[in-house]
């Protein structure tokens, strides 16, 4: 198993513990249909900004919002509601999925731009075609990566004018790092 392997196994192994580590503590709520709060009661408790895409493609809209307090929000879009017994959802779907928390618990990074260089290191150091983008006139630095033959595309903004890290998932194959840009670059508060 190669380095880059290892890299990515490492990230999923990660991802994994951390939410089953605060799956316990959260507050799950869902947009509309009585499935739980809102974005707009989250919005209300989370002590750090909850930054929502003005953009994203086709027919997709926010079905789930999970709260773990005073760590990170985790937004989920989908094509179409969760809250329908009758009409289970499957995975392969597809999910866009958004994961925010402040930048200081996250990385030691004081900025966007170094937070996006040090992530170009660590995926040129695991043979990973990474590309950074700026957003909003440089108020938001991003970097990610495209759909691989073990991955699908993610993409990490940092705004700085907030401090807040968000990391966009795509769970779907049919996603590609283009539409997580334009995502990232449709992000306000």
């Amino acid at each position: 198993m190669g380095y880059r392997s290892t890299v990515l196994i490492f990230i999923v192994v990660f991802g994994i513990l951390f939410s089953l580590l605060y799956a316990s503590q959260a507050v799950s709520s869902v947009n509309g249909n009585n499935c739980g709060e809102s974005i707009k009661v989250v919005r209300a408790k989370a002590p750090f900004p909850i930054l929502l895409p003005a953009a994203l493609p086709m027919g997709y809209s926010l079905q789930s919002v999970d709260y773990v307090p005073n760590v990170f929000v985790s937004l989920q879009y989908l094509t179409r509601s969760l809250c329908d017994p009758n009409s289970p959802y499957s995975v392969e779907e597809g999910v866009i999925e958004i994961v925010e928390g402040p930048l200081s618990q996250n990385s030691d990074a004081k900025s966007g731009g170094e937070y996006v260089q040090r992530e170009l290191k660590k995926y040129e150091f695991s043979n990973i075609n990474a590309t950074s983008f700026v957003f909003q006139n440089g108020r938001m630095h991003a970097v990610g990566y495209d759909v691989g033959p073990n991955y699908k595309a993610h993409l990490f903004v940092v705004d700085d004018k907030t401090g807040t890290l968000i990391k966009i998932e795509a769970r779907s194959a049919n996603i590609q790092l283009k539409d997580l840009s334009k995502i990232g670059e449709s992000l306000e508060e």
